[in-house]
C-alpha cells in the first residue's frame, strides 16, 4: 500500500483541533497506533496539532513481543501490531500517564477499529 498522504493539509494548519485544546490546558497528549506513524501523515497531523507522544508500529514493535509479528498475512509484509496486542501496550502507556500529576489525553487508532476496549473483552469473544 503506498503511503500518500505524508504531509498536513493547508486546510488544516490553521485549524484547531482537540491537541491544540488539550495542550494549551496543559494536558499530556500521546497518539498510539499499530500502524506507522508517518502513514498517511498522521504522525506529522498530530505533532503539528498538540500532541508531544506518537507511538507507531515502528516504536511499539518491540514492547510487543511475539503478538506483533502477527501481521495481516506474510503477503502483506510486516506492517501493523494487531489490535490485541496494541491494547495491552495502551493499558500499559495509560497505567504509566496515570501515575502523572499532569493530566493526559491517550489517542488510539486501531487497525481492525473493533470495539474490544472492554476489560477481558478478546478477539475470540467479538
Amino acid at each position: 500500500m503506498r503511503n500518500i498522504a505524508t504531509g498536513v493539509s493547508p486546510e488544516m494548519e490553521g485549524a484547531t483541533c482537540l491537541g491544540d485544546v488539550l495542550a494549551a490546558h496543559g494536558y499530556h497528549t500521546v497518539l498510539m497506533t499499530g500502524a506507522d506513524v508517518d502513514f498517511g501523515g498522521k504522525g506529522t497531523f498530530h505533532a503539528s496539532h498538540g500532541f508531544v507522544e506518537h507511538l507507531g508500529f515502528n516504536a511499539l514493535k518491540a514492547r510487543a513481543g511475539a503478538p506483533a509479528q502477527q501481521t495481516w498475512g506474510r503477503e502483506h509484509g510486516e506492517w501493523k501490531i494487531e489490535d490485541e496486542a496494541l491494547f495491552a501496550l495502551v493499558r500499559a502507556k495509560a497505567d504509566e500517564l496515570a501515575n502523572r500529576a499532569e493530566p493526559f489525553a491517550l489517542v488510539l487508532t486501531a487497525i481492525a477499529q473493533l470495539l474490544r476496549l472492554v476489560a477481558g473483552c478478546t478477539l475470540e469473544a467479538v
